[in-house]
């Protein structure tokens, strides 16, 4: 039962509300701690008192005492990040929102729990997958009756004073006499709030911290920082009090903001003059003294996470309505970035040990949720969830949950983000990123060595030093062709290219699991491959190539296909360009593990529909990665998994301007579509991604699909439609919290109602003139949303809003 308590600001009452926490009591002399406690006749975990008048005050503690990144106000005049001003011109366009139902967080705290709450063991979908059981096999009491919120994320976190930890579980479900979730972790209830073993968010920061309680919002005062996911959370940088990042600017500015990252409201605003209602200005409050940290990827701008309290109209009351209620009228503009936690300052301690310093546990991955990074939460959550995501939620990284999956993994579980760390993240709440303007590429190929979106997938790949020997090709170099060079490797040897152009290869050696083949650009140089060579298949023939790497490679102008390969095992393309071919630019059927990253593809297809394969298309394989690659203005489908493929991931990736789909998933399963942008097909009959079966297929059926975190926006067809040709069936297709926007068709449309098992439309954000379809037999639609009603639900099954 909620016990009555006075909080007390400066050693003076402030208020009187219904709470479950002593939110503070004044200091007796020289008691502290637990002697204050005994005194006071609190029972909170850590509670610290507040001194009178005439000293400093400290937040009282109710848990997560070593955590004064979360507890202590912003220091004055603290140090900006020197991208602080060009992180706010981002931070402050689109949305701005509390997530109080589909993503809000069900918390469970120390009162709420005896000797006598029963306790349940939880098995975890990612279990292995993103590292071992998180809770070490631990039960967690969890009280009768505890409602979820009904979104992909299911955050729950539970404070047991009995263990002395926090529970904190993302996609958590009653299975009666036990409890599942996607992922999870547990971190002390006395400690600093940060998880280490497995996630809850994108950025490991515990679930159970940072999120505005209804009492908070009752009381008009946050006594803490607070915790956002965005859709402009950086891939490769991580800031304390963040363990790791599911980061993965979806949507493509040019200066994302760090996971971890601290931002505050200007402290000078006189918020009382600028017509906010009651809950805004207690975060806007909040944010002035305590600030918020980035924690997750998200489909919002800014997506704040609030406590899930069915039934209760304390948010509605103090003018937060309805879920992914607005925050608008705070002025996001006066942000600023400070430069690392403390502003600068030095801590009364010594400071927080570099989190890239420890390990940060990765996720598989993925979305998530929460979480779809590797090192994160895809999922996640993030999001809203995690990440995605998710884990949003996805959504985790390897251990994770973020936006983020593996293979299909739906991250519904997915990472769903949200995943956390997957999470989404995340975290991933949803709401809509904003039209504006487009996003940057998100890699960047030709040789740099580098993508702002890393693999979730570990095929084996070498980490270290090669094995072998290392032919140089080039002038001054052991081989004047790339092909004698070729010739002459062996496994575990290295191919390394001079700057120059030269004629196409084909690759007979085969790479061995302890020896690959790396074929390179030498660092920095252009290498253009163009002209005669390969064979008639393509300019680069990988014909039954296995344990092959290449990297930095300019493939362009083929009279075939640019890289073709069947019959490949364990084979990687990154951070290379394929462009001008008169079929296929990148083509690999028949094979297994597949890994394409970072790579440029445009300009192929120059045959248009009479071109043999697309742009980027992966036939019949099994075991599949397609992250942060640019694929644009083909004459064909840009990215294509079809006829059997399977068990694959395309995320992070931009297919944009090609004939259409921009990304087509045909006749196969277990695939994940996440964290993309699918924009502007220029074929009127064709979509930003479609979902088909066609004749040409030996088994005629579309199964285990998720599509999730995508941006679909501006395609002359429609955003996503499915299609089958003749005869054939889908199942379980998931298109879940996925931004529409300018779809000349519409944002789904149906050609077919051959549909069988379970098939979800959920959690989408409509708006440009996209609206979410009406009710359709053998699919069940959730919590769906237009813009112009954020709060609003449409589908008839969003759970009584």
């Amino acid at each position: 039962m909620a016990t009555v308590v006075t909080i007390v600001v400066y050693g003076t009452a402030q208020a009187t509300v219904a709470g479950r926490f002593a939110a503070a009591v004044p200091c007796g002399d020289g008691l502290v701690g637990s002697a204050v406690r005994a005194q006071s006749g609190t029972t909170g975990v850590g509670l610290d008192c507040l001194p009178t008048d005439d000293g400093p005050t400290r937040s009282a503690r109710p848990y997560f005492d070593a955590a004064d990144w979360l507890w202590n106000p912003v220091p004055e005049d603290p140090a900006l990040d020197p991208q602080s001003e060009a992180m706010v011109a981002h931070l402050a366009t689109g949305d701005h929102i509390a997530n109080t139902v589909d993503f809000g967080v069900t918390l469970r705290d120390t009162e709420d729990i005896t000797e006598d709450t029963p306790r349940f063991p939880v098995s975890f979908a990612q279990e292995g997958n993103w590292g071992p059981d998180p809770f070490a096999g631990e039960t967690i009491p969890i009280p009768e009756d505890t409602p979820i919120a009904p979104g992909s994320d299911g955050h729950l976190a539970v404070a047991d004073p009995i263990t002395n930890m926090v529970y904190n579980l993302w996609m958590a479900q009653d299975g009666g006499e036990s409890w599942t979730a996607g992922w999870g972790a547990m971190t002390p209830l006395d400690g600093d709030g940060r998880e280490e073993n497995g996630s809850s968010t994108g950025a490991g920061i515990a679930r159970y911290a940072a999120v505005v309680r209804a009492e908070d919002i009752a009381a008009g005062e946050i006594p803490h920082a607070l915790f956002f996911s965005t859709n402009m959370a950086a891939p490769d940088e991580v800031r304390y009090p963040a363990t790791k990042t599911d980061g993965s600017n979806m949507d493509g500015v040019d200066t994302p903001i760090p996971e971890g990252a601290r931002v505050q409201l200007d402290p000078a605003l006189d918020l009382e003059s600028l017509g906010l209602s009651e809950g805004e200005l207690t975060v806007a409050r909040a944010l002035q003294t305590y600030g918020a940290y980035v924690g997750d990827n998200g489909g919002a701008r800014m997506g704040f996470l609030f406590e899930y309290v069915p039934g209760s109209s304390v948010y509605s009351d103090a003018g937060i309505e309805g879920d992914y209620a607005s925050l608008e009228s705070i002025p996001w503009e006066r942000l600023r970035v400070l430069e690392d936690w403390n502003g600068g300052q030095e801590p009364d301690a010594d400071p927080p040990a570099d989190p890239s310093e420890g390990p940060a546990d990765e996720p598989r991955e993925r979305s998530g949720t929460p979480p779809p990074t590797r090192s994160a939460p895809a999922d996640e959550p993030r999001g809203d969830e995690p990440r995605s995501d998710e884990p949003r939620g996805d959504e985790p990284r390897a251990d994770e949950p973020t936006g983020e999956p593996r293979g299909g993994e739906p991250r519904d579980d997915e990472p769903r983000d949200d995943d956390p760390g997957a999470p989404g993240s995340g975290d991933r709440p949803r709401s809509i990123p904003p039209t504006g303007d487009d996003p940057t590429p998100s890699t960047t190929p030709g040789g740099s060595g580098s993508t702002t979106v890393e693999p979730l997938r570990d095929i084996g790949e070498p980490t270290g030093d090669a094995t072998g020997a290392t032919l140089t090709v080039g002038d001054g170099g052991d081989h004047s062709s790339i092909q004698d060079a070729v010739d002459a490797a062996g496994p575990g040897d290295t191919v390394e290219i001079a700057e120059g152009t030269y004629d196409g290869f084909s690759v007979d050696t085969q790479g061995t699991a302890q020896g690959w083949i790396t074929i390179r650009a030498e660092e920095g140089a252009e290498v253009v491959v163009e002209g005669g060579g390969g064979s008639d298949q393509g300019l680069v023939d990988i014909n039954g190539a296995a344990y092959l790497r290449l990297i930095g490679l300019s493939v362009r102008g083929s009279d075939t296909h640019g890289v073709y390969g069947a019959g490949t095992d364990h084979v990687v393309l990154r951070d290379c360009e394929v462009a001008g071919s008169s079929d296929g630019g990148i083509v690999v059927l028949d094979s297994t593990d597949l890994l394409v990253e970072g790579c440029e593809v445009h300009g192929n297809n120059a045959r248009g529909t009479s071109a043999s394969n697309e742009a980027l298309s992966i036939v019949n394989t099994d075991g599949f990665e397609i992250v942060g690659n640019d694929v644009r203005d083909n004459g064909e489908e840009g990215i294509d998994a079809k006829y059997e493929a399977r068990n694959g991931i395309i995320h992070g990736n931009r297919a944009t301007g090609n004939r259409g789909p921009n990304i087509y998933i045909d006749s196969a399963h277990d695939i994940e579509v996440i964290g993309n942008l699918a924009a502007g097909a220029t074929e009127a009959s064709k979509s930003g991604i479609g979902l088909a079966v066609e004749n040409y297929s030996d088994t005629l059926r579309l199964a285990d699909i998720v599509i999730r975190d995508n941006r679909i926006e501006d395609n002359a067809g429609a955003g996503v439609d499915f299609w089958i040709e003749g005869s054939g069936t889908m199942s379980n297709i998931t298109v879940e919290n996925n931004r529409f926007s300018g779809n000349g068709r519409g944002a789904i449309t149906f050609a077919t109602d051959s549909f069988s098992g379970e098939n979800r439309i959920v959690g989408n954000i409509f708006t440009g003139g996209d609206e979410p379809p009406g009710e359709r037999e053998g699919f069940r639609l959730l919590d769906n949303a237009l813009t112009e009603a954020v709060g609003d639900t449409l589908g008839g099954l969003g759970g009584g809003r």
